[in-house]
């Protein structure tokens, strides 16, 4: 279960980021479906207000997966005194409730 809940931290977005023909050309992460459909999810809802999309950060989710590795390892959720920003989503029952958590 735990290292559900880790999975759920390991998500990490930047702001809407180069157009979508210069992303093309950077290095693209592979998402796990809990973490697409974080991302997924987190840009519908920008959409309803007419923002723009969110984009992942390759480095970032190096840095996220990391920590999560090493939450999931000591069996802590805990947040780090590294230069890292993490969301810690425990409790929901799948990405779609995490995302609707953060609105609240």
């Amino acid at each position: 279960m735990i290292a559900k809940m880790a999975l759920c931290a390991s998500v990490m977005l930047f702001g809407s980021g180069p157009p979508a023909e210069q992303v093309s050309t950077e290095k693209k992460v592979e998402l796990i479906p809990i973490e697409q459909h974080v991302v997924d999810y987190t840009n519908a809802e920008r959409a309803r207000y007419g923002r723009q999309p969110l984009q992942v950060d390759p480095q970032l989710m190096k840095s996220a997966r990391g920590h999560a590795a090493w939450m999931t390892n000591r069996r802590r959720m805990v947040h780090t005194s590294r230069p890292v920003a993490e969301n810690i989503a425990m409790g929901q029952p799948d990405s779609r409730s995490v995302v609707a958590a953060s609105l609240k």
